[in-house]
């Protein structure tokens, strides 16, 4: 992967795809379809760049764009590292805590 320019991804379905967060990672822009929780993440075209699923003309555009563009690897390396499995597990436990305190029964 660190020898690659750029990581496409042009899933028709799709969750929050581990391979997005490992690519990001390392500094290689991504480029992806609008799908399952990849516009969550790729939310700058500082990172990467979303076509339309199911559409091969606008993947290619993306595609030849990001090709064409300057990244700072370093800047997407900085944004992945948010997502690194203690900080994920954080966030959910703050989500818990804030559900928890607004139960009924105080618990």
């Amino acid at each position: 992967m660190n020898a690659a320019d750029l990581f496409v991804l042009p899933s028709l379905s799709e969750g929050n795809p581990t391979v997005m967060f490992e690519a990001l990672g390392v500094g290689l822009p991504f480029v992806g379809t609008r799908v399952g929780g990849v516009p969550e993440i790729i939310t700058s075209d500082e990172y990467g760049l979303l076509a339309e699923p199911g559409n091969p003309d606008d993947l290619a555009e993306k595609i030849l764009v990001a090709l064409e563009k300057e990244w700072d690897r370093e800047k997407i390396r900085d944004y992945a590292r948010q997502f690194t499995w203690e900080n994920i597990a954080k966030q959910v436990m703050k989500v818990y805590e804030e559900v928890l305190s607004k139960s009924p029964s105080g618990e």
